[in-house]
């Protein structure tokens, strides 16, 4: 009997032993191993998560120029800090609308597209994402547009043209960071060289300079 609970007090100092200094080295190299895979995808994933949000608000953009284009056969350019609805209308150079920004109506600030309809100016509301900058010009009749966005956070600008059903894009990681405050002429990204005026019945993004590095031409998606 004796010898059966000291073969059960061997077994249990046996079970209450901890990891060696080897085993524990190999888990921490094993964590290491898993954080230098898994960091570098998590901050890729958020950069894909700031550049779709750019996306997604310069293609809600065109759908509001269709939509205004739709009613009144002109398109509008974007009204740059809150306003109110239907803003000061007519046409050209549209300013820069930096969210969150929710969409103007009569009676609450926010961003819109403001164009000259039927004599009279008029208006549509439209959402802007947080950190995001977007801008819409018409030429001179408000016969075409022009439109482009940026993620603060992101590294890459989008941008979209009345005459394509095409987004473009062009990119320059040092771009990251840039801050542009609603009402400015145009996104302040360091080396952008402006978003391309629009011309009527024309391409306006394919193969002009961007200034982004290594994309740094408009290309179409």
């Amino acid at each position: 009997m004796f010898k059966r609970i000291n073969e059960l007090k061997a077994k249990k100092g046996h079970s209450e032993q901890g990891f060696t200094l080897i085993e524990l080295l190999i888990v921490v190299a094993i964590i290491g191993i898993l954080a230098a895979i898994a960091i570098p995808q998590f901050a890729n994933y958020r950069l894909r998560a700031f550049n779709s949000s750019s996306t997604s608000d310069v293609r809600n953009l065109r759908t509001a120029e269709e939509a205004v284009f739709a009613d009144f056969q002109v398109y509008g350019m974007t009204g740059g800090a809150a306003a109110l609805l239907p803003g000061a209308g007519g046409f050209g150079a549209g300013t820069v609308s930096t969210g969150p920004m929710g969409p103007a109506t009569a009676a609450v600030t926010g961003a819109m597209l403001t164009t000259t309809g039927a004599g009279a100016a008029v208006g549509v509301g439209i959402g802007v994402g947080n950190l995001v900058s977007i801008i819409s010009s018409t030429d001179a009749a408000g016969a075409s547009f022009a439109a482009a966005s940026f993620h603060q956070n992101g590294d890459t600008a989008y941008g979209a043209d009345s005459d394509s059903t095409a987004l473009f894009w062009a990119r320059d990681a040092t771009w990251r960071g840039t801050v542009t405050a609603s009402g400015a002429a145009d996104l302040g990204m360091a080396g952008y060289a402006g978003t391309p005026p629009p011309v009527a019945g024309a391409d306006d993004f394919t193969g002009v300079g961007a200034g982004g590095v290594p994309i740094a031409n408009w290309t179409p998606q």
